[in-house]
């Protein structure tokens, strides 16, 4: 059964040992999220892996499921699901040249792309991203891009020039100090984390005043971050910034409670969620006290059957992103790659191979069967 509200509230709610370490204000928010507005939308965005290069070495990366390039792995940089994931090829750096742009036009016609979203590795550590951007406005589709702001405010300009729209910074803490708590061993420099520090709140600044949406991603592991979390509300939303909270993926269920806990101590009152079908994105809007709003993304039980049905995966604690969508890469020999899994890499194969078999057909078949079943679904709820 495909569902539109998140898995793990859920499980919490049913268990009783689980719901114990819920205050009764989180209990609350979780009934209430039962009964505000549903936006339903389908899935027509590809993420694309621009770059390896990063400067930060973050203990929790999934690198977009490709290794660290060698040079970068000696700084210490990780990638979490490289181990396991029968990943076959190394990363390699997206080009402003003719054989992009093709590569865009073919997955614009075979999967109806509308929206490209740079990763990477840092995407403002390209030098010719602005360039890439314009590319794709120029092809229609919207741009947008995450980036942990290690580039300060820059080369934003020429990003928002070119036709990016959104982005959303990853935040890891808002002292030296809480950085350096979840960089790997040979990157826990205070005076790095500083400039870092400093980078980050340049381009938040930046973008924000450059009057395109900002919105601000940190992940909450458990109780102890709660302090971490006020401060980085406090800090990002008189700027207009939309600040997010997101689960540590690796630690489930405990995260949630933390997250919802702390929701609960903001006062804060859902007013709307986003869903996206055929994608196991969901989103949660809070609006708090004070007027300002905040974002809960949590992973929606979203199973593809092609990929995920047979995955050795497929269990609500060892799969850990659900089907989230197709990205893109590029390896050293310059050659593209399209994937749908992180944990099962093993599926990105050459972009001829991929777009001339069964899956691109099946993608857009379970992205309009996900969505009539989400608005048959929020139908019945609103029937209740």
């Amino acid at each position: 059964m495909i569902e539109y509200m998140p898995r793990m509230s859920q499980r919490i709610i049913k268990d009783t040992d689980r719901k114990n370490s819920l205050t009764s204000v989180a209990i609350e928010i979780i009934e209430m999220e039962k009964v505000v507005p549903v936006d339903i939308e389908i899935d027509n965005s590809i993420r694309a892996k621009v770059t390896d290069i990063c400067g930060m070495t973050c203990n929790f990366c999934h690198n977009e499921g490709t290794p660290v390039n060698s040079l970068q792995a000696n700084k210490g940089r990780v990638s979490i699901f490289e181990d396991t994931n029968d990943v076959t090829f190394k990363p390699g750096i997206m080009l402003p040249n003719s054989l992009f742009q093709t590569t865009l036009e073919t997955l614009i016609d075979v999967f109806e792309v509308s929206e490209l979203h740079w990763t990477g590795g840092e995407p403002t550590t390209h030098q010719d991203l602005a360039l890439m951007t314009k590319i794709a406005r120029d092809l229609g589709l919207k741009v947008r891009m995450t980036s942990n702001g290690e580039t300060g405010g820059k080369n934003l300009n020429k990003l928002v020039e070119a036709g990016l729209e959104s982005i959303n910074f990853s935040i890891f803490g808002i002292t030296a100090e809480e950085i350096v708590q979840v960089q790997g061993l040979k990157n826990q420099d205070i005076k790095k984390a500083a400039v870092k520090l400093m980078k980050l709140d340049e381009s938040i600044k930046t973008a924000s005043s450059l009057g395109i949406r900002t919105k601000a991603n940190i992940v909450m592991k458990n109780e102890s971050d709660s302090s971490r979390i006020k401060k980085v509300i406090n800090k990002y939303s008189p700027l207009g910034v939309e600040v997010r909270i997101l689960p540590d993926i690796s630690d489930g269920i405990s995260s949630l409670i933390s997250i919802y806990n702390l929701l609960g101590e903001l006062g804060a009152v859902p007013e709307k969620i986003k869903v996206t079908a055929g994608s196991s994105n969901f989103l949660i809007s809070y609006i708090l006290p004070n007027g300002k709003r905040i974002g809960f993304k949590q992973i929606r039980n979203s199973r593809f059957p092609d990929v995920c049905d047979p995955c050795e995966y497929n269990t609500e604690d060892d799969c850990k992103e659900g089907y989230y969508g197709i990205r893109f890469y590029i390896d050293t020999d310059n050659k593209y790659y399209v994937g749908v899994c992180l944990q099962r890499m093993n599926l990105t194969v050459p972009l001829d191979e991929f777009v001339t078999g069964l899956l691109p057909k099946a993608i857009i078949k379970f992205r309009q069967d996900d969505f009539k079943a989400l608005q048959n679904q929020f139908e019945k709820k609103k029937s209740l």
